[in-house]
């Protein structure tokens, strides 16, 4: 099965065109015989298979248009090094993700997973305590009480 085109009709899905499992059997057909080489001639043969309704060929076209955009690639010359593959004063790149091999990627695949983690252990001590960039995972900070403080609101109750 053809990755490219599956993303693409994963893509056309996620906004609202629907693709049957019929439709998609031939959309693959039309680029096993058409190919990726002719950008536009690629577009006519799968807008003829995917998009039924005005509203979906609009969609279909916008959907195409932002999928198969190469301009970033082919705007910066052969030899030509990227702002984030430039190293830094210390040599690192800002694609690197530094020591730990982890880097902070999209969907939360990777990067500094202490900041979602849940609180327990040495989190809640206030070691590693980070705030949270999502409110979902956000949690009040607690103030570390020793023994005697913990034992002076409690008896106060009790009196």
């Amino acid at each position: 099965m053809d990755r490219t085109l599956a993303n693409f009709i994963r893509a056309l899905r996620n906004s609202e065109v629907r693709i049957s499992t019929a439709e998609t059997l031939d959309a693959f057909n039309a680029v096993e015989l058409v190919g990726y080489r002719d950008r536009a001639f690629l577009k006519r043969s799968l807008s003829l298979v995917l998009p039924k309704t005005l509203d979906e060929k609009e969609t279909f076209d916008a959907c195409f248009d932002q999928f198969f955009s190469f301009e970033d690639v082919r705007r910066e010359a052969p030899g030509q090094v990227r702002a984030s593959e430039q190293p830094d004063a210390e040599g690192a790149t800002a694609d690197d993700s530094g020591a730990d091999g982890q880097g902070e990627g999209e969907g939360g695949a990777g990067g500094d997973r202490g900041e979602t983690a849940p609180a327990g252990g040495d989190q809640r001590r206030g070691k590693g305590k980070r705030k949270s960039r999502n409110a979902l995972y956000a949690e009040e900070e607690e103030p570390d009480l020793g023994p005697g403080e913990m034992s002076a609101p409690t008896s106060a109750l009790g009196a």
